[in-house]
């Protein structure tokens, strides 16, 4: 069979046709256990790369619903001072 070749009907293998190949699951399963693995390995680490990544979603968040807060406290503010006029 040649790797490069567009895959037909007949060179299809189901994932459990190979002897001793493992399901995706059981891969998954390796997968988070090594990344959780790492993750304990150096704690600080992983603290300060959480810390750093919370606080940019959260300057993120604000800095996109910022432009709507100030157009409303504008609109109530000209709202209040054309009830003072009149």
């Amino acid at each position: 069979m040649n790797p490069f070749a567009a895959p037909c009907s007949s060179d299809t293998v189901s994932a459990g046709e190979y002897a001793g190949e493992s399901s995706p699951l059981s891969e998954r399963m390796k997968y988070f256990g090594l990344v959780f693995r790492n993750l304990a390995r150096n704690k600080r680490r992983s603290i300060l790369t959480t810390l750093s990544i919370t606080v940019s979603v959260f300057i993120f968040a604000s800095l996109i619903s910022l432009p709507s807060l100030l157009d409303q406290v504008l609109r109530e503010s000209r709202q209040l001072a054309a009830c003072d006029h009149a």
